[in-house]
């Protein structure tokens, strides 16, 4: 709508994401008016089902909101996803580099190269895990960030549903509408 720690910020991202369920709907389908047109040159009567001018104005520009949303969501989703798999091989370094670390202790007080080698394998290690807590919280945040546009997306799609999917409209208001 996550791993160890990083699997779980790759499953919060993956669980928290509805949108893609909605791409497979179509959103030429989900974002246009899908009710009855009204014929030109009759007396016009607005009523509860029927689109007041502004009101047809309204929902053709949140179409076009949701149109715009969903091409910056898919971008976004992307981004993440390769942030996601970035983190990974990230995560994947810096177990390597733990796992060296615990099976080879220096052995030998005396010997000054290994010390100096093993000193500089531990530096390296440490910073390759501030690396990956300082892009966990970062990932974390844009996650966040994401999981709010969605949200806001949802919000945006329920309304268009709610107020104009289903509505009927006079073929001369749109038409007046999509000529400004």
């Amino acid at each position: 709508m996550a791993h160890t720690g990083r699997l779980i910020a790759a499953f919060v991202f993956a669980s928290a994401v509805s949108f893609p369920a909605a791409a497979e709907q179509g959103f030429e389908e989900l974002f246009s008016l899908n009710g009855p047109l009204r014929a030109m040159g009759v007396d016009k009567v607005y009523d509860d089902i029927i689109l007041r001018p502004e009101e047809l104005k309204k929902c053709l520009n949140l179409a076009k909101k949701l149109d715009k949303d969903t091409k910056a969501l898919d971008v976004e989703f992307a981004r993440l996803q390769t942030e996601a798999d970035n983190l990974a091989a990230l995560g994947e370094e810096v177990d390597i580099s733990n796992e060296y670390l615990e099976k080879n202790p220096t052995k030998t007080f005396n010997d000054d190269e290994a010390i100096k080698a093993r000193a500089e394998k531990v530096e390296r290690h440490n910073q390759l895990t501030n690396e990956y807590n300082e892009w966990i919280i970062k990932y974390q945040k844009d996650q966040e960030a994401y999981a709010d546009m969605a949200d806001q997306f949802d919000n945006d799609q329920q309304t268009f549903i709610d107020t104009c999917s289903k509505k009927q409209y006079y073929a001369e208001d749109l038409k007046a509408l999509q000529s400004k």
